[in-house]
C-alpha cells in the first residue's frame, strides 16, 4: 500500500513537473528540453516509477537536447530566469550545466532552487560540491545537502548515501550505516535500494537474506537484480539450485542488454548467442 500510495504521489508530482516544463519551454518544438528535465526527475525518483532505466533513451534525449539552436536554448534560459518554481529552477540549472557548460551559473541557480525546498536540488548541488563543479569544493556542504536532500524527500539520496557509508566517501565507513540508508530506500520501494541491501548481505554471508530482496528488485525490473538472482539460482546460494529459473532470469536481464547475462547463458546452454540472444535456448519453466 505505502509503494502503491508513493507511486501515485510521484506520477502526481511528474505530471505537474511535466506541465511546468511545457508550459515555460513551449519554444522548443518537439520539447526535448522539457523532456530531458523530466528524464532526470525520473531518474531520481525511481522508486516511484518503478521502470527501468533506458540508458540508450537518455543518450537520445541529450544528444537532442544538444541539437536544439543555441538560439532556442538561451531564450529557453531567458524565460525560466524569472521562475520561482523549485523544479523549474532545477531545470534552468540542467540546461545550464549540460547545454551551456555554464556549471557556476548552474550552482547559482540551484542554490535558489534548494533556498525553494526543492530535494533534486538539493541533491544536484550536493554533487556540485562534491566534484568542485561551479564551486569551491566543500565536502562537508556536500554531505549536508544530501542529507536535506534525503529528509525532503529524494531518495536517490539514500542510496547515493549508502554508497558514501560502505566505501568511506564524504563519511567514515560504516557498512551497517550503509544498510540503514539503503533499507530506507528499499522500504520505499527503490528497487537500486533493495539490490544495493542484498548485494551487502551477501558480503556479511547472509546471502538467504539476499534473494527475497533481489527478486523484489526484479519485479521492479531491475536487470541487476536478475543477474544476481541468475547467479544464485545457478549457484544454489541462499536457494535450491535451479538451472531452469537462472536461465530465465539470465534471459529477462539479457532483454535489457546485460552482457553479463548473456556470457552465463552462453555457458549454460554452451552456444553462441544470436543478435544478444542466446541461440538455441533450452525450454525454461516459469
Amino acid at each position: 500500500t505505502t509503494t502503491t500510495t508513493s507511486t501515485a504521489a510521484a506520477r502526481l508530482l511528474l505530471s505537474q513537473t511535466a506541465a511546468l516544463f511545457d508550459a515555460a519551454l513551449a519554444v522548443d518544438g518537439d520539447n526535448v528540453l522539457g523532456l530531458l528535465g523530466q528524464r532526470c526527475f525520473v531518474r531520481m525518483h525511481p522508486e516511484l516509477i518503478p521502470v527501468p532505466r533506458d540508458a540508450e533513451l537518455e543518450a537520445d534525449l541529450m544528444a537532442r537536447a544538444k541539437r536544439v539552436p543555441l538560439a532556442r536554448v538561451y531564450r529557453a534560459q531567458r524565460e525560466l530566469q524569472t521562475a520561482e518554481h523549485p523544479n523549474l529552477l532545477t531545470l534552468l540549472a540542467l540546461v545550464q550545466l549540460h547545454l551551456l557548460n555554464n556549471a557556476s551559473a548552474a550552482a547559482r541557480v540551484l542554490q535558489r532552487a534548494v533556498d525553494g525546498g526543492g530535494p533534486e536540488a538539493m541533491f544536484l548541488l550536493s554533487r556540485c560540491y562534491e566534484a568542485g563543479q561551479g564551486v569551491p569544493p566543500n565536502p562537508t556542504r556536500a554531505l549536508d545537502l544530501r542529507m536535506r536532500a534525503l529528509d525532503a524527500g529524494c531518495l536517490v539520496a539514500a542510496v547515493d548515501l549508502g554508497w558514501c557509508f560502505e566505501h568511506g566517501v564524504l563519511v567514515p565507513m560504516s557498512i551497517p550505516k550503509a544498510m540503514v540508508m539503503y533499507k530506507t530506500a528499499a522500504d520505499a520501494g527503490f528497487a537500486l535500494g533493495m539490490h544495493s541491501l542484498a548485494v551487502c548481505h551477501e558480503k556479511a554471508q547472509h546471502t538467504a537474506l539476499a534473494v527475497p530482496l533481489y527478486r523484489s528488485a526484479a519485479d521492479l525490473g531491475s536487470m541487476l537484480a536478475y543477474e544476481q538472482l541468475g547467479r544464485l539460482y545457478e549457484q544454489g546460494l541462499g536457494c535450491a539450485k535451479d538451472r531452469a529459473e537462472a536461465m530465465r532470469c539470465y534471459r529477462i536481464a539479457l532483454e535489457q542488454g546485460s552482457e553479463t547475462a548473456e556470457r552465463h547463458l552462453q555457458a549454460l546452454t554452451g552456444s553462441q548467442p544470436d543478435n544478444g540472444h542466446a541461440a538455441n535456448p533450452e525450454p525454461v519453466q516459469d
